[in-house]
């Protein structure tokens, strides 16, 4: 698991940071109340080291930027929590572009979204071509 922090500085200069990289308790399901666990132990032994106006849980103070995922609502239901756009987007396009979607006929019979599916085959094959 890893926590990464990203913010905007005095200048208007968007930083990130690598806070936390470790693994995840192999034994232990990704569960939201496991989630929160694992989060909570990183983030109490931060407010250890952290200036005392923040007290005791750290948390409050963040934004969690996350996926969709249930489990990661149910870690954060108490916490500031935000979905993250590149997620979104994927989740719409991978629907949109699925090829049950794509391949639905309209009330004439005919298939209208074809020229799309013939198009991204065509791309795949492409791509696949170009990587040999």
């Amino acid at each position: 698991m890893s926590i990464t922090c990203h913010y905007i500085d005095q200048s208007w200069g968007l930083n990130n940071r690598l806070l936390h990289t470790g693994k995840y308790p192999t034994q232990e399901s990704k569960t939201g109340v496991n989630i929160k666990k694992c989060m909570s132990n990183f983030f109490t032994k931060l407010s250890e080291d952290a200036d005392e106006n923040y007290g005791s849980d750290l948390m409050e103070y963040i934004t969690f930027v996350t996926d969709q995922g249930t489990n990661m609502i149910s870690a954060l239901r108490n916490y500031n929590r935000l979905n993250c756009s590149a997620h979104l987007l994927n989740s719409v396009l991978r629907n949109v572009f699925d090829l049950k979607f794509l391949s639905q006929e309209d009330n004439n019979g005919s298939k209208p979204l074809e020229p799309i599916i013939i198009l991204m085959t065509e791309c795949k094959m492409y791509e696949k071509f170009s990587k040999e």
